[in-house]
């Protein structure tokens, strides 16, 4: 996984590299995040909230829209993904 000021870059099983790029921000409580070249709709948002002056509690949300006729072909795959992306999030803020 990739950060830089805008975007986030992670590789997926299966799918290849997702682009995920800022699309809107209400800070200091949320950030959204749109995939590119993705070839079904993505999003990712990212609710914050402060429970203590050294501590926030994060909670991510993916959102995809897959046809049914491709659930059973990818959703275990879409299931892992974002397994791993929440256990990204986690390791970064230990």
């Amino acid at each position: 996984m990739e950060f830089d000021g805008e975007t986030v870059r992670m590789d997926a099983p299966s799918i290849g590299q997702i682009v995920f790029r800022i699309s809107e921000r209400t800070a200091p409580t949320h950030v959204g995040f749109a995939a590119e070249g993705c070839p079904v709709p993505l999003s990712l948002n990212i609710n914050l909230k402060e429970e203590g002056p050294e501590s926030t509690v994060l909670t991510p949300a993916i959102k995809i829209e897959i046809p049914p006729m491709l659930r059973p072909f990818i959703g275990n795959k879409l299931q892992e993904a974002a397994n791993k992306f929440g256990e990204v999030f986690t390791s970064l803020f230990k």
